[in-house]
């Protein structure tokens, strides 16, 4: 198996038809049309029909009981076959721009690690700015943020996964320590940014209530995310979702 596909999803039957398309077409279409490939969903807890669609659509299913993010994604991780683990959120998915960009960076035999820019479509004007004003800073600093980045399965391995102490911004802390890891075997990671992902901006409403939960969620996570990297890993403590209303409110199943 050349590459797994992970998806983690929590209340997502609405939009995974759609996204489920939309990679297996920029699959079909791309580089990657006559290599083997898997699709794995990891359905954290989902209280709709999340898992029946995924099955319904020829997706392999496994569940993580525990909310949270990282735990959804490693999950996954643990029954994917591939070489490369490509980590999709379920409002997101690629061009075939986008994975022949993918696999070219691959033939060059020297990167563990891929993240790239985004694209945003639908949802409020100022959440698609927001989002997308970060994109310029992950291109800067070469990090990504986690609704779409490819690892070498043994790099992933090796550093232990997504941290399961972060309910947020982990994938900020897994670049970093991804890039620590690829320099100690003389590799690289790197952020595409020629076709970027195409993403929801579905979250952010035009309400006063979606941009507090917004501001708040994202403010208690940096400084989560910096006590962690701060802290002694002894003395470390695990962040709390229920503050982080943005990632973890019971789910707006709209598209």
């Amino acid at each position: 198996m050349q590459l797994s596909i992970i998806i983690p999803a929590y209340n997502e039957a609405a939009i995974l038809p759609d996204t489920i398309a939309n990679i297996r077409e920029a699959l079909a279409s791309s580089k990657w049309s006559d290599k083997p490939c898997e699709i794995i969903l990891c359905d954290n807890s989902s209280t709709d029909d999340t898992q029946q669609v995924a099955e319904q659509l020829g997706i392999q299913v496994v569940p993580e009981a525990e909310r949270q993010i990282s735990k959804a994604r490693n999950t996954g991780a643990q029954q994917a076959q591939g070489q490369w683990l490509l980590f999709i959120d379920a409002d997101t998915y690629p061009t075939a721009a986008l994975m022949n960009d993918l696999w070219n960076t691959i033939q060059k035999g020297y990167y563990v690690g891929i993240g790239t820019t985004i694209k945003v479509q639908g949802g409020s004007k100022w959440n698609q700015l927001r989002m997308e004003r970060l994109n310029p800073l992950m291109r800067w600093l070469n990090w990504c943020g986690g609704a779409f980045i490819l690892c070498e399965k043994e790099a992933f391995e090796k550093i232990g996964g997504f941290s399961t102490d972060l309910y947020a911004l982990e994938e900020i802390e897994f670049v970093i320590r991804l890039r620590r890891y690829a320099r100690s075997v003389d590799s690289k990671f790197t952020v595409l940014y020629k076709h970027p992902a195409i993403t929801s901006g579905r979250k952010g409403e035009n309400t006063f209530s979606s941009f507090f939960t917004v501001t708040f969620s994202t403010t208690l996570s940096i400084i989560w995310l910096f006590l962690h990297l701060l802290l002694p890993k002894a003395i470390r403590f695990k962040g709390n979702p229920k503050f982080l209303g943005f990632w973890y409110n019971r789910r707006n199943t709209t598209k």
